[in-house]
């Protein structure tokens, strides 16, 4: 019996696609519940889709063993047909509800919806298409109060503008929420911080981060003297592949590492994204 261990380059990634095909199941399943509940008799049953996208997640979890290169490829493969089977059906049976959901608001508005049994306050980032000569100047809920919000990305043309907005929802158990778009004539932007006079240690809003010689991250706390980052050992950030059970393997250096240069910091009213670019086993990341 060995131990099931997502470590290293390749664990992360499975990890992080794991969590997300687990999340979009899930709120799925809730989702086609709520069209269900709202008397919808029109809906497709999409138990069997459902089940098979289930067992694609299943077997793609490490059972007995850790990631490697041959066998993360083949569990990438399945959470991707699992997302693949289950994202159009999500996309149908919102389309479907929010054909039921009354919009008192003048304007844009967006309707999230929170599919879990708990209140939730946190972050909701989505994509929103705006006029070439069109920025936000405000996102407000459903009785009108303004909420914190930021444009994290922005992509698009003289006619039109895509971009990433992320703001924070205040969601009541198993809920939806309407919040309205202010918006107004002029470009939309995103801002970064420039890094490139601060030297080694860049003090952030509410964070310090202290830079080795390379640019790789070194430590990064908060203000209240909390190490996020506590150094740049195997838990400060770097990414290694190899036989974390083959001593061998990590005496004769045959393991990889990389940590990645910070190459920008965005500051937003929400969140802070710190970027970092580098390779790993001659790919960039």
């Amino acid at each position: 019996f060995s131990q099931a261990m997502n470590v290293g380059f390749y664990g992360d990634n499975l990890t992080r696609r794991n969590g997300q095909v687990s999340a979009l199941l899930s709120s799925t399943e809730a989702v086609v519940a709520f069209r269900r509940l709202s008397g919808d008799t029109a809906a497709e049953d999409y138990r069997g889709k459902l089940e098979e996208a289930y067992k694609l997640h299943l077997n793609a979890e490490a059972h007995d063993a850790y990631a490697v290169p041959e066998t993360t490829g083949v569990a990438l493969d399945q959470l991707a047909s699992a997302e693949a089977l289950v994202k159009p059906i999500q996309e149908e049976t919102l389309k479907e509800l929010l054909k039921q959901i009354k919009n008192p608001h003048e304007g844009p508005s967006l309707a999230v919806f929170n599919t879990q049994g708990y209140d939730r306050r946190e972050p909701v980032s989505m994509m929103i298409t705006l006029g070439g000569d069109e920025r936000v100047t405000a996102v407000t809920d459903g009785n009108g109060k303004a909420v914190p919000y930021e444009i994290t990305s922005v992509q698009g043309t003289t006619s039109q503008t895509t971009a990433v907005l992320c703001f924070v929802a205040d969601m009541p158990a198993y809920s939806h929420q309407l919040y309205t778009l202010q918006t107004e004539t002029g470009k939309q932007t995103v801002t970064l911080r420039d890094i490139s006079s601060q030297g080694n240690t860049v003090m952030g809003n509410g964070y310090t981060l202290v830079l080795n010689g390379q640019g790789e991250i070194q430590e990064l706390a908060t203000d209240g003297g909390a190490k996020i980052i506590s150094s740049v050992g195997a838990d400060g950030g770097l990414y290694y592949t190899g036989n974390f059970y083959d001593l061998d393997s990590i005496s004769n250096g045959s393991m990889y590492r990389s940590s990645g240069k910070v190459s920008r910091i965005w500051e937003g009213d929400v969140s802070t994204r710190i970027v970092t670019e580098g390779t790993i086993e001659n790919q960039t990341y």
